[in-house]
């Protein structure tokens, strides 16, 4: 999750759309040391702008699954970078994402953009892990529909780049 939202974040970045930090800060996460430097620098980019906080001040849990309700608000979070505000949260758009459900205003807000679609039942299933094929989808209506809005520009094919994505040098 960390490495495909910070390829986003990274592509908005090249784009002018978000700012780039000019350092990454180190999230002092003590469970990340044995992943590859890539996956540390997505995460350092993503704690730096306030994405993603980890799931204690001292552990991000690399392992663990992410829920919908979650991926929502990392989403949301992504989108407050490019513009402030461009996401309406009105609206109620499943029967188990209700104002008891911490954070349903980011469920909504990607609902109301066609970003999160429910299940059959007119459910969400906040607290269901994402699944891979999910989070491509998410992925891809986020993209979409900020390039149809003009926050961003489509992407061209690889060969028609400036320059390629790539990480924020923690260094």
């Amino acid at each position: 999750m960390a490495l495909l939202i910070a390829r986003v974040i990274n592509y908005a970045i090249m784009q002018g759309a978000i700012e780039e930090p000019a350092a990454l800060e180190d999230p002092g996460f003590t469970d990340i040391g044995a992943l590859g430097q890539e996956a540390q620098d997505a995460i350092a980019l993503l704690y730096t702008l306030g994405v993603t906080k980890g799931t204690t001040a001292t552990n991000y849990s690399p392992a663990a699954s992410v829920t919908r309700r979650d991926m929502a608000s990392f989403l949301v979070r992504t989108q407050n970078l490019i513009e402030e505000g461009s996401y309406d949260t009105e609206g109620w758009f499943f029967t188990d994402v209700t104002t008891e459900l911490d954070r349903a205003a980011d469920v909504n807000a990607l609902a109301a953009q066609g970003i999160f679609v429910g299940s059959g039942d007119q459910t969400y299933r906040p607290f269901d892990p994402v699944l891979r094929s999910q989070m491509a989808l998410y992925l891809m209506r986020f993209l979409d529909e900020n390039v149809e809005a003009g926050r961003l520009p489509a992407m061209g094919r690889s060969g028609d780049r400036q320059k390629e994505p790539g990480f924020i040098s923690a260094a």
